[in-house]
């Protein structure tokens, strides 16, 4: 039942996601999501953030027949899920199973940050390419690109998912 229910809402902005083509690489960013790759064989955090994990649709289907039959306490105590994402990480494995059937992804690699530091790093990456804008009291500059033109903040060439 709870299935029917999330592939009725992942319909419709699943079709507008497909629209734009199929994907080089489907990447996940939540901690629900590093959970549920760990336990399903992804090396652990302590492994370090470099280390390639990945989270497969067969796997978590697997996982899911096996975490639903358990209550929170016993949840609590697999490695990687913590007392208090123990009784939200099946509803997370469903979320995460119903979003990957919806896009038709077989795989995401999990990234090992998270939106907030998602954030930073494109805070970060967008000063390191020159076009951030820097406020000092009451000055503002406008950093410039190569060439002294003013760095177009909006360009549609600007994303890093872009390819040439």
């Amino acid at each position: 039942m709870l299935r029917d229910w999330l592939d009725a809402e992942l319909a419709e902005p699943s079709v507008t996601v497909l629209e734009a083509g199929s994907p080089d690489l489907a990447v996940a960013t939540s901690k629900t999501f590093r959970s549920l790759a760990r336990l399903t064989g992804a090396a652990p955090s302590m492994a370090g953030p470099r280390v390639k994990r990945t989270l497969t649709a067969n796997g978590l289907r697997q996982l899911i027949a096996f975490i639903s039959r358990m209550t929170a306490v016993d949840r609590a105590e697999l490695e990687g899920v913590s007392a208090d994402r123990a009784p939200q990480i099946v509803a997370g494995a469903l979320v995460a199973e119903a979003s990957m059937r919806a896009l038709s992804i077989e795989a995401v690699e999990i990234c090992p940050w998270a939106l907030r530091e998602g954030l930073i790093l494109r805070k970060l990456d967008s000063e390191a390419d020159g076009t951030a804008l820097i406020e000092s009291s009451s000055v503002h500059t406008s950093v410039r690109a190569v060439g002294g033109q003013p760095a177009d903040r909006n360009a549609a060439n600007r994303s890093r998912g872009s390819k040439p």
